[in-house]
C-alpha cells in the first residue's frame, strides 16, 4: 500500500495519484537508455538515487544503479523488506536524437501533352466511333457497356459535333422484257415523272400494237415509286404475288385470256315484254348457290363465254379445274383460282409458268421485283 503524503490515505501500489485528494503519490522513473551492444531489459527497474552522469552528458541527475534492479516478479533470493522509496526522484530524459538530414522530394514533371486516345471502331461496320458514344453513327450498332467503359475510362473525351448520316436514296430502274422473253433495255427512273408508251415518253414500246401512244407514267414521291395509268385502252396489269383481293368488275389475265369478275349483284336481268294482265313467271334455267360469274372478253371488246361461279373455290387451267381453256398454250395445267371467304373475294396464282395479272385502277405503289404487263410487254421493277 502507498500512503498519500497529503491526505494520509492508503492507495494501491500501482496508483500514481491519490484516489481521495488527487495528489501525486510517486514519480515513475524512466529506464536509462541501453547501450547498443547490450540487450534491452524486459522489466522496469527502480534503484536508489545516486549522482551519476546521464548519457546525454548532463551532470547532477540522479538515477538508479543497475546492480539494484527489482523486477516486477518477486525474487526470493533478495530481502523480503521493501526498498526505501526516495523522497525525490529525478526523471532521466531520453537522449536527444540527432537530426536526420532529410532529402527533398522532387515530383516528376507533368506532361502537358493530351492523353492519347486509341481509335475505336464499330464491330459491325468497322467505322470509327467517337469515344463515349453509345451508337455507331454509320450503321446504328449499339456499343456495349464494356466497350464504352474501356474507351472512356481514364481518358479525356473531346466534344465534337456529330454529323448526321443521310440514308442513301434508293435507285429505281425499269427493266423491259421483250415479247420473246429476252432482256431489253434498262431505264433509270431518276426524275419526278417518267412517261412510257408506244410513241410518247422516255420508255418506248414501239413494236407492241396493244400499247397506247401515251400509256402511263412512273412517279417518284417521298422515295417511293408509283405507276399511273393514263387512261390507256388496254390498261396496266400487275403480277399477282400469292393472292390479292378482287372486287366486282375487276379484270385479270391468265395465259392469253382476258377475264372479268362479277358478283351476283352485277348479273343483269333480262326484261321480257309482258302483255297487260299477264301474271305468269319468267321461265329460265335453275341454278342454285351462285356467288359470281366470270366473263370472257374477246378481241374487239366482245363478250365471250360466261361461266357462273357455284363451287368454292373455282380453279382455272388448261387441263385441271372448273373453268378450262384447253387451246391456250400460255395457260398452265392448273393456273389460278378465285375464292369467296366471308363475303370477300380473292384471286390466287397457283404457281403458273406465265403468272396471273390483275388490272390496276388509277395509281399503284410498286415494290422491288414487281412485274407489269403492258400490252404484250413486260417491265420488271428494280429498287436498290
Amino acid at each position: 500500500m502507498i500512503i498519500c503524503p497529503n491526505c494520509k490515505q492508503e492507495n494501491a501500489d500501482d496508483y500514481i495519484y491519490c484516489l481521495y485528494c488527487g495528489s501525486e503519490l510517486r514519480i515513475t522513473p524512466t529506464v536509462p537508455p541501453t547501450p547498443s551492444n547490450e540487450p534491452i531489459p524486459l522489466t522496469n527497474v527502480v534503484s536508489k538515487p545516486q549522482n551519476i552522469q546521464s548519457p546525454s552528458g548532463i551532470s547532477g541527475v540522479q538515477s538508479m544503479p543497475w546492480d539494484q534492479v527489482i523486477p516486477n516478479i518477486p525474487d526470493t533470493t533478495r530481502s523480503s523488506q521493501a526498498p526505501t522509496i526516495p523522497q525525490k526522484i529525478e526523471v532521466v530524459p531520453p537522449p536527444i536524437p540527432q537530426s536526420v538530414p532529410t532529402t527533398s522530394y522532387t515530383p516528376p514533371p507533368i506532361s502537358s501533352s493530351a492523353p492519347v486516345i486509341q481509335e475505336k471502331r464499330c464491330p459491325q461496320c468497322n467505322n470509327v466511333v467517337p469515344p463515349g458514344f453509345r451508337f455507331c453513327g454509320f450503321c446504328g450498332f449499339q456499343i456495349s457497356g464494356e466497350q464504352l467503359d474501356s474507351q472512356a475510362k481514364g481518358r479525356t473525351v473531346f466534344m465534337q459535333a456529330v454529323m448526321p448520316v443521310e440514308k442513301p436514296k434508293p435507285i429505281f430502274r425499269a427493266h423491259v422484257i421483250k415479247t420473246d422473253g429476252t432482256s431489253g433495255p434498262i431505264y433509270t427512273l431518276s426524275t419526278k415523272e417518267t412517261l412510257f408508251g408506244r410513241t410518247k415518253g422516255l420508255i418506248l414500246l414501239a413494236d407492241d400494237k396493244y400499247v397506247s401512244p401515251l400509256h402511263g407514267r412512273f412517279k417518284l414521291e417521298n422515295d417511293e415509286l408509283y405507276v399511273v395509268d393514263e387512261n390507256s385502252l388496254n390498261g396496266i396489269y400487275k403480277k399477282v404475288n400469292g393472292e390479292v383481293e378482287i372486287h366486282s368488275q375487276d379484270y385479270f389475265r391468265v395465259g392469253k385470256q382476258l377475264l372479268r369478275f362479277d358478283t351476283v349483284r352485277e348479273i343483269e336481268e333480262i326484261n321480257f315484254q309482258k302483255m297487260d294482265g299477264d301474271d305468269s313467271l319468267q321461265i329460265g334455267s335453275t341454278v342454285l348457290n351462285i356467288w359470281g360469274r366470270i366473263v370472257q372478253i374477246l378481241e374487239g371488246a366482245r363478250v365471250g363465254e360466261t361461266r357462273l361461279l357455284v363451287n368454292n373455290p373455282v380453279v382455272f387451267g388448261r387441263e385441271v379445274g372448273e373453268i378450262l381453256y384447253p387451246y391456250d398454250g400460255f395457260m398452265s395445267s392448273k393456273h389460278a383460282q378465285i375464292e369467296m371467304r366471308e363475303s370477300r373475294f380473292f384471286l390466287k396464282d397457283l404457281g403458273s409458268s406465265n403468272g396471273t395479272f390483275i388490272r390496276i385502277k388509277g395509281t399503284e405503289k410498286l415494290n422491288n421485283g414487281d412485274i407489269l404487263l403492258i400490252g404484250l410487254s413486260l417491265i420488271r421493277i428494280e429498287i436498290r
